[in-house]
Parts: structure tokens; C-alpha cells; sequence
């Protein structure tokens, strides 16, 4: 609560509040004015508070899809090359959420081919990157690397059968 005190007699105190958008969604500034005045005399004193209110929170990408598990930024996925077919990945594979409004989304993915399984572990790498920048232009990122191994034996077909020979 703000006072105000006079020597020669009471003294009110009146306020007024404007409030100014900002450049973004979620971002603006109050000002508040303070005038202290007698009714007496007429005297009076001013006193102005700025609040800034910004938005610097970047956007929060949260992939949504394989194994329903929960991936950071960075992470590597080892996935066995039978289901690479089926990894379609993309833009609805993530959401996003942001504070203070909305945000716009990219995607990239890159094949970074190792071509020595025996040494490495994995045929290559499918590089998958996100990036939401929001109204204010925060900007949040996550990479996934996707380590595509070839876990599955092979299947042999066509064999003979067992054959007795006398």
C-alpha cells in the first residue's frame, strides 16, 4: 500500500495505469502513475513505476512418437534398419508449447552414412532437427540421432532337405 504524509495537513494518494502492448504476444509495459496531493494547499508530487513484462522463454519440443519414451535434446535412438521403412519422420512426429502464444516449426534430417557396421555399431545415422522460434523470437531446438543398426540375423531360404543316402 503507498502513503503519502504532509506536515501541514493529509495527504491522498490517486493512481492511474496505462498498459502498452509490446512487439510480441505475452510482452507489454504497465505504467503507473502516483500523484500525492493535499487538498489544502494544493500541493502535489508525482511518482511514475515502469513494469516490463517479456517473453523470453523459448518454445518447448516434445517428440511424440517411438516407444512413447522421452527424448532430450541430443539423444541418440538406436532403431534396427527393418523398421527404418516405416520411421517417417517429420514435422507431426513433435509438439510444441509455448507460454506466450505460438510458435512456428521447422524440420531437417540429414543421413550421415557411417559404412563400417563392424567398427561403429550402426550403418549410418538419420540426424532428425526440430526448431519452434516463437513470436518474440526465442528460439528452441532438438536433435534426435536415429542410429540404425542391422540387429536382425538373416534368413536363410531355399534349403534342401535332409536327404539319407545309402
Amino acid at each position: 500500500v503507498i502513503t503519502a504524509s504532509d506536515d501541514c495537513g493529509n495527504a491522498e494518494v490517486t493512481m492511474t495505469e496505462t498498459v502498452v502492448d509490446g512487439p510480441c504476444e505475452g510482452t507489454y509495459t504497465i505504467i503507473r502513475k502516483y500523484k500525492a496531493s493535499t487538498g489544502d494547499c494544493a500541493n502535489s508530487n508525482y511518482f511514475t513505476q515502469t513494469i516490463n513484462v517479456v517473453d523470453d522463454t523459448p518454445p518447448v519440443i516434445t517428440f511424440n512418437g517411438f516407444n512413447q519414451s522421452i527424448y532430450n535434446n541430443g539423444d541418440s535412438i538406436d532403431i534396427d534398419c527393418a523398421y527404418m521403412s516405416s520411421l517417417a519422420l517429420g514435422i507431426s512426429d513433435v509438439t510444441i508449447s509455448n507460454e506466450c502464444g505460438t510458435a512456428d516449426l521447422g524440420f531437417d534430417l540429414q543421413y550421415n552414412h557411417v559404412n563400417n557396421c563392424a567398427q561403429t555399431g550402426y550403418i549410418f545415422v538419420a540426424v532428425a532437427t526440430w526448431t519452434a522460434v516463437d513470436d518474440c523470437g526465442n528460439i528452441s531446438t532438438l536433435v534426435l540421432n536415429f542410429r540404425v543398426k542391422d540387429i536382425t540375423p538373416p534368413v536363410i531360404k531355399g534349403v534342401p532337405a535332409d536327404v539319407c543316402v545309402t
